[in-house]
């Protein structure tokens, strides 16, 4: 399978309309957080990478392959090899070792006819038959490539309602705005290299549709989201397996996030006292290296919005209630 990183697929096909990739890189992009791995951001500098089997969409990196040549290549096969006219001459002299001239004479050009449409029927099934055994060669390279990569998956919104209650634990989790430029995070190693740096998801009505022999790069079928998800507005990093650290306790794989690539901090709608204690208590550490934006995000009395509200550092402290068990956060 081609894989050269200097060209770009281009998905055929009149019903693939999908939206420019080539948009600028946004200053900062979200990430909503759950509980579980989330405080990790915070305790163990490290964020999650997932991938794309794990993911909730089953189209993930499944682009759709019609054949392994185009048509117009296929009938550019057919004339380099010149094989109607092999067949042809093969035919002609077939019918001229016949011993009856008026037999050659009215049977020559049917036979001709006949003998072509025999050949490009074979030609054709063979071309089906490489088809098939390239499609299914195909799909096999793509299971083990998503066996072999992991995506960090943000956001352009920090306000979806939906988002925040499919990946940020019905609004009890958090968002975190992560700095685009930071190196840790953007970390392309060279104009040509597919991995490593913010790219924009594009949405489309079909699948990336492509000839095998048109397989130039695998970053189409990676970025290419069907528009039932376009609310998402999603950027992705690709990075592969062995760049990450893997969890041997959970087989999850992360990446080191250093607290100054993290902007800003939004605590859901419901979040328990106890995780915006724990939040606050870590950023509080960390002040002095430092400072990241933190807002409370409340439920509109009129629409179905949120709304935030910036959380003021002068306007929180940690007190001891009683011993090192009992941190909490007060609010002046």
């Amino acid at each position: 399978m081609g894989s050269n990183p200097t060209e770009t697929l281009k998905p055929t096909g009149p019903d693939h309309q999908e939206e420019s990739a080539t948009k600028p890189r946004p200053a900062i992009l979200y990430k909503y957080m759950g509980g579980k791995f989330g405080i990790e951001v915070f305790t163990k500098a490290r964020i999650k990478y997932t991938q794309p089997d794990e993911l909730n969409d089953p189209f993930e990196c499944k682009p759709h392959l019609p054949g392994p040549v185009d048509p117009e290549t296929s009938e550019r096969i057919k004339i380099e090899r010149n094989i109607n006219g092999i067949f042809r001459q093969a035919v002609q002299q077939a019918a001229n070792r016949g011993n009856r001239k008026e037999r050659r004479r009215k049977n020559r050009r049917a036979s001709i006819r006949k003998m072509e449409k025999n050949l490009n029927d074979i030609f054709d099934r063979r071309m089906a038959n490489l088809a098939e055994e390239r499609r299914s060669y195909i799909r096999k390279e793509f299971a083990t490539y998503r066996n072999e990569i992991a995506m960090l998956c943000l956001t352009q919104s920090r306000a979806n309602l939906l988002m925040w209650s499919h990946y940020a634990d019905q609004h009890a989790g958090f968002v975190i705005g992560v700095d685009t430029a930071h190196p840790c995070v953007s970390r392309r190693r060279s104009e040509t290299d597919d991995y490593n740096y913010f790219q924009p998801v594009t949405y489309s009505e079909t699948r990336p549709s492509f000839y095998v022999s048109q397989l130039t790069s695998r970053e189409p079928v990676i970025l290419t989201k069907s528009k039932e998800w376009c609310y998402e507005e999603e950027w992705r990093v690709v990075s592969p397996l062995e760049l990450l650290t893997k969890d041997p306790t959970n087989g999850k794989y992360f990446h080191y996030l250093p607290i100054d690539a993290i902007r800003e901090v939004y605590m859901g709608a419901r979040i328990s006292p106890k995780l915006r204690e724990r939040i606050i208590r870590e950023l509080l550490k960390r002040q002095d290296q430092h400072a990241i934006r933190l807002f409370q995000m409340n439920e509109n009395e009129h629409r179905y919005a949120l709304d935030e509200t910036e959380v003021l550092y002068p306007d929180m402290k940690l007190k001891d209630e009683g011993g090192v068990k009992g941190w909490g956060v007060g609010w002046l």
